[in-house]
């Protein structure tokens, strides 16, 4: 929590061209954003209870039209997406800081 996701988010799809305000979707679960190079999904799995509940919600179709899918807390579908990176965002006492973990 507080650790830069929608922050992160947000250069992301700075660096894709996009010129809107992008928003936590802690609530709303899902949020596309069409940026020039294509459109972003950004998804908050963290109240999610099993991956189906995204899948139920349309996740497939989300991520086939997207361009770049960008998911907080997606552990439980690490095993759906091999090829995706996992990184850990933390904060800590001197800033903020990002691990690629895969």
């Amino acid at each position: 929590m507080g650790a830069g996701k929608t922050t992160l988010t947000q250069g992301i799809l700075d660096g894709m061209g996009f010129m809107g305000e992008v928003n936590s979707p802690t609530y709303a679960l899902m949020h596309e954003y069409p940026a020039p190079e294509g459109l972003v999904l950004h998804v908050d799995a963290y109240r999610i209870h099993h991956a189906e509940e995204l899948y139920e919600m349309g996740l497939d179709d989300y991520v086939e039209r997207c361009r770049l899918s960008i998911i907080e807390w997606g552990e439980k579908l690490y095993a759906d997406f091999p090829e995706g990176w996992i990184l850990k965002l933390e904060y800590l006492s001197e800033g903020r800081q990002i691990t690629r973990l895969r």
